[in-house]
């Protein structure tokens, strides 16, 4: 059986010993490499562990250049209280229409189908009562005004009238107009307009 000196054996172990230990660190840092990336990035200054939650904000309409209400275009029905041949106090089927020029002045043009149709264009100053509960939201816009009505039956003749009315908004998507009307086409004329209208 082969011997081994002292002095060969010493050196020997303590070799091993050093490779065992190398071994070890070098699994060690192995090891512990993911764990140590993952924190530099969770836990770097200023970047958070995860996306911050951002709350979903309601978007409501609001145009600044029409507080009175949307505009709209529909149809109505036109009541005369005058035996007139003018449909303006005659009455007949009507098309009424909106737009709003400023915050508080509209232009109304309109037809009113009759005997002799008559085509309204008047100017009004509207009065928009808010929502109580969102100020953003017009429900109801009483206004007033007047211009121009154009009889185009056998000869056109001009004259003038005179509205009040109100908007009522019932849905977001439809307003509920009525009004009166007083004019004078060659003679005084009287008559009520009822309709409903899509907004935009």
């Amino acid at each position: 059986m082969t011997k081994f000196s002292p002095c060969f054996c010493f050196p020997m172990s303590l070799l091993a010993l050093m490779l065992v230990s190398s071994y070890s660190r070098a699994a060690a840092e192995t090891t512990a490499a993911p764990l140590l990336g993952t924190q530099a990035v969770n836990f770097m200054p200023g970047v958070p562990e995860t996306p911050p939650h951002t709350p979903e904000i309601a978007q409501v309409y609001r145009d600044e250049e029409n507080i009175s209400g949307p505009n709209y275009l529909g149809v109505g029905l036109h009541i005369g209280f005058n035996d007139t041949t003018s449909a303006l106090g005659g009455g007949g089927f009507a098309v009424l229409s909106k737009f709003a020029l400023s915050r508080q002045v509209s232009v109304r043009p309109g037809v009113v189908f009759g005997t002799d149709p008559v085509i309204e264009l008047p100017l009004t100053i509207d009065f928009p009562i808010k929502d109580t509960e969102d100020d953003l939201r017009v429900n109801v816009a009483p206004y007033l005004g007047g211009g121009l009505a154009v009889s185009v039956g056998d000869d056109s003749r001009f004259g003038g009238f005179g509205t009040i009315g109100i908007d009522a908004g019932l849905t977001p998507e439809f307003t509920a107009t009525a009004a009166l009307k007083v004019g004078f086409i060659e003679e005084a004329e009287v008559g009520i307009t009822v309709g409903g209208s899509l907004t935009f």
